[in-house]
């Protein structure tokens, strides 16, 4: 979805997220899920930053925090049904959001979100130049090496379903990886998170 939000907005989100402090992990990690049926792909690569603030200190700043309004938006009420009507999902569960950071070299390989409840992945991105990288790469599973890219633009949301799990798309709905960023000085930044379903068992 291209100009998602006010662009003023998305400007001052990204200045925000420039601005916080950030943990950076450079090693592997094994936790990622890759897509069933797929054949052994070797290690989960994780590259990236993460906050060193808490999501909810981050959601509850004052003094007309942009990053803090965005993250209420994404969460909110009305952006849960339209997602849920594109979706085709009632999705009645809490909205995951957290900031993240790529720099030089840092990306994710091919995996899923399918766990949990999560039934919707979203990615509000917050800057992007042509050749700098970090594209969001979807797996098509009718080819071997088909697939598509997303280009992560400024003020754009990526929406992509994650709950597959019967039939021809099991394990490969919403397969993806986040391709290294290129260039020094061009950090990938975007609100990412998931739409999830609530308690089944009380609906």
């Amino acid at each position: 979805i291209s100009a998602a939000l006010s662009p003023d907005l998305a400007r001052r989100a990204l200045s925000e997220l420039r601005a916080l402090p950030w943990n950076c992990d450079d090693g592997l990690t094994t936790t990622g899920r890759a897509p069933s049926g797929r054949r052994d792909r070797g290690a989960f690569l994780m590259r990236r930053c993460m906050p060193a603030v808490a999501e909810g200190a981050i959601a509850s700043r004052g003094g007309g925090s942009a990053l803090a309004a965005a993250m209420t938006l994404l969460k909110g009420a009305e952006m849960r049904t339209l997602v849920g009507l594109l979706a085709g999902r009632r999705l009645d569960g809490a909205t995951m959001t957290q900031p993240t950071r790529f720099r030089v070299g840092d990306g994710l390989s091919l995996h899923n979100d399918a766990q949990d409840s999560r039934v919707v992945a979203f990615a509000w991105h917050l800057g992007w130049e042509p050749g700098d990288g970090g594209e969001l790469a979807f797996l098509c599973p009718e080819e071997e090496e088909g697939g598509h890219l997303v280009r992560p633009r400024l003020n754009t949301l990526t929406l992509f379903r994650t709950d597959a799990t019967t039939g021809a798309a099991r394990g490969f709905l919403g397969a993806h990886a986040v391709l290294p960023v290129l260039r020094n000085g061009t950090d990938r930044y975007a609100l990412s998170g998931w739409f999830t379903l609530g308690d089944q068992k009380s609906g």
